[in-house]
């Protein structure tokens, strides 16, 4: 008689369903910080088929419009209707989730995690020879670093997280084959996670130039990351033409620039005292 087993995949399912489960029912639905105001506006501005804040429209420009801003003290507002500055592709994702009210912001994130988790495990399962290797990666991710508390949040970290650990993966796979497809993909959702949050930016360029560098077939695999990373960036910048008449992706990139004026010298220290502050001696803070 042949014994019956169970797959480590079909473990690690019902594993990461019953975690959902925990992590939706313990968790306090709440604003914890500004972004999540900031994300939540341009959700609710997609709802009613447009990229600006509804019923701003006709009223004196004002920074008090943007309230929901974390940067609305540098912004200037000089005309309405008036738009959050977040990347915009969240607000698609977000908007089936928000028919389920406001538990679903929080369920885009509690899922997310357990995209990353399973990706995670499945990527070093297929990179390592001892079974209980993938199963230690998977643990650590879900419960030695901060994805709990995000997984709980609305602001979009955990989205942004199983975006870029799918891009990346798909990009291995693709490396790995010579699989141009793959890498098209890979460059398709990574520039989605751009559209998620902007510092991605950073991620995605260093991913780019990992390829250049160990590819044999370098600037075939580029090239074809570089098509699928320009899709989604279009896309943001011909919503960001729309919402700020600027055909940029990264919108926070001017917004931060218009403050460069107004610098004082003293601001040149600054990385350096956030550093000291926040790692070295928070009395400080």
């Amino acid at each position: 008689m042949t014994a019956f087993r169970v797959s480590d995949s079909t473990i690690l399912l019902v594993l990461l369903s019953a975690f959902g489960a925990i992590l939706i029912l313990t968790l306090t639905p709440g604003v914890y910080i500004i972004d999540e105001d900031n994300y939540l506006s341009s959700v609710l501005a997609l709802k009613l088929g447009q990229f600006t804040v509804p019923n701003t429209e006709n009223l004196t420009p004002s920074r008090e419009l943007v309230y929901f801003d974390p940067e609305a003290r540098r912004r200037d507002i000089s005309s309405t209707l008036v738009a959050p500055l977040t990347p915009p592709l969240y607000a698609f994702i977000a908007l089936p989730f928000s028919l389920l009210g406001w538990p679903g912001f929080f369920l885009v994130n509690c899922l997310s995690l357990l995209v990353a988790g399973f990706l995670v495990f499945k990527f070093v399962q297929a990179h390592t020879e001892q079974r209980v290797t993938p199963w230690i990666a998977c643990i650590s991710l879900l419960l030695g670093s901060y994805c709990m508390e995000y997984a709980q949040g609305m602001w979009p970290h955990m989205l942004s997280m199983a975006l870029c650990t799918a891009g990346f993966i798909l990009c291995s796979r693709g490396c790995q084959n010579q699989s141009v497809a793959l890498v098209v993909l890979a460059g398709l959702v990574m520039g989605i996670a751009d559209g998620v949050r902007e510092q991605n930016v950073a991620f995605v360029a260093g991913l780019g130039a990992t390829i250049l560098l160990a590819q044999s077939k370098r600037f075939v695999i580029v090239l074809s990351y570089g098509a699928g990373i320009a899709v989604p960036l279009m896309v943001i910048s011909l919503i960001n033409l729309a919402r700020f008449d600027i055909f940029h992706p990264f919108p926070k990139v001017f917004a931060y620039l218009s403050n460069v004026s107004q610098m004082g010298s003293s601001n040149v220290l600054e990385p350096f005292q956030v550093l000291w502050a926040k790692v070295v001696d928070f009395s400080y803070h």
